[in-house]
């Protein structure tokens, strides 16, 4: 079998033997935006294009014809020999899904999906992808499977905490302070941690180190909430933060946590989200992002938010999509379907409740009744569906305004980001606020 390790530096083995595939550096480059992409035939063009972005089509396309016969000369002859590694004719190329190898970004992945490997999919994580390469193509990539490393250390983290497991949780709270020293939320859950296992001078200590670390590298003061949170563990004060989100976030509706540290900081930020619903509450929409760097506290922000809307003055929806957007327009479908009794009950034309039944599919239990909506073009149908969508958030604000909540935004697909566009121009002059 070929084994092929991305995370990191390149490695390939064949049959426990290592391989050196990567004699020229653009070959390393076209292996991994093969195997990265395995799952899909490639355009030539498209794959000498992103390869070589500053020579003409020409010698792009020659220098990818090249690549292709000196990547294949590396590697070992399959088994059986009739295979092939790389599919490809003249058009187009792509790695054989076929082919007998083992990928380790493949693997990480896939691990990561289930709560019981989530400690053997950071183990495969030796480092970012490609680390040695430094390619514009290739950011996007390094970047998701970065996030996703984070992602999983963070619920191992809350998880052991959460199990009183102080140690696994030091160490896998360690690990994300390793990788990233400047991530603050990782250095408060550390600092809470010490503090619930017994250990305030490793509390008091990891922050200082903390804070040295920032006015070296950086020249800033810590968060007004992680001094608060110091300040306590330092005067025997009780400290406490929401367990972490896991993995895959879902809309509730039920009662959120109660964040039992004071909300400090950010209260420009509130103060303008403030005003954004006051005039939404008028009559005004209008579309405000957020966005920070992980642990700077959006969610905590939005959190207040939704806490300052009386349930009698306004309806807050919310939403979240996950990595790799499962199903299409995640964090709105989700946010509708948390207020289906509502959206069933609308007194809105059965043409639009129809068009959401695709993607509301307990609609037709609380509206039997409702028809089928005709089949369109593709592209008539989505506006159809966009119209929709438009539709029921006009009929579900007449009561009163809603404040919808998209969280994790930045893992939604185009479509999705098409959706909200449509959304913000069409929802303009409604009483919605969108909030992403």
């Amino acid at each position: 079998m070929l084994h092929i390790h991305l995370l990191g530096q390149l490695r390939v083995f064949f049959n426990n033997h290592p391989l050196d595939v990567a004699a020229r550096p653009k070959v390393e480059s076209l292996l991994a935006y093969l195997l990265l992409q395995r799952n899909q035939t490639l355009s030539r063009d498209t794959a000498a294009f992103a390869l070589w972005p500053d020579v003409s089509e020409t010698d792009a396309r020659a220098n990818l014809r090249r690549h292709l016969h000196a990547l294949n000369r590396a590697l070992p002859l399959p088994n059986p020999p009739a295979e092939t590694w790389i599919l490809r004719d003249h058009q187009t190329i792509q790695w054989n899904p076929q082919a007998d190898y083992w990928l380790d970004v493949a693997e990480f992945e896939q691990q990561s999906r289930t709560e019981a490997t989530l400690a053997a999919a950071v183990q495969l994580y030796t480092g970012d992808l490609l680390e040695n390469l430094y390619e514009d193509w290739l950011f996007y990539e390094r970047e998701r499977l970065r996030d996703l490393y984070f992602a999983l250390l963070t619920r191992l983290t809350a998880g052991y905490r959460a199990q009183r497991n102080f140690a696994q949780a030091l160490h896998y709270g360690q690990e994300i302070l390793r990788r990233d020293p400047l991530r603050e939320d990782a250095a408060r859950q550390l600092m809470i941690i010490y503090q619930e296992s017994g250990n305030r001078a490793g509390a008091l200590t990891t922050y200082e180190r903390f804070a040295r670390h920032l006015a070296e590298e950086l020249a800033v003061e810590p968060m007004p909430e992680t001094v608060d949170l110091y300040q306590r563990i330092k005067r025997n004060l009780p400290v406490t933060e929401p367990q972490q989100a896991p993995l895959v976030i879902a809309a509730s509706t039920g009662p959120k946590p109660r964040e039992l540290l004071p909300f400090v900081g950010h209260q420009t930020e509130l103060e303008q989200l403030h005003t954004a619903w006051g005039r939404t509450a008028q009559g005004r929409g209008s579309l405000v992002l957020v966005g920070g760097e992980a642990g700077i506290g959006k969610t905590r922000l939005l959190n207040e938010l939704t806490k300052m809307i009386d349930p009698e003055e306004g309806r807050v929806l919310l939403g979240a999509t996950t990595f790799t957007e499962p199903m299409p327009y995640q964090a709105i479908v989700q946010a509708l379907q948390s207020a289906l009794p509502l959206v069933a009950a609308l007194d809105i034309s059965e043409l639009w409740l129809a068009a959401l039944q695709p993607i509301l599919p307990g609609l037709q239990a609380r509206r039997p009744h409702l028809f089928h909506a005709p089949p369109l073009e593709i592209d008539q149908e989505r506006d159809r569906l966009f119209e929709a969508m438009a539709h029921c958030l006009i009929g579900l604000a007449q009561p009163r305004p809603v404040l919808l909540v998209l969280e994790d935004f930045h893992w939604a697909s185009a479509s999705s980001v098409l959706l909200l566009e449509f959304l913000a121009r069409r929802l303009a002059e409604h009483p919605v606020l969108l909030v992403v």
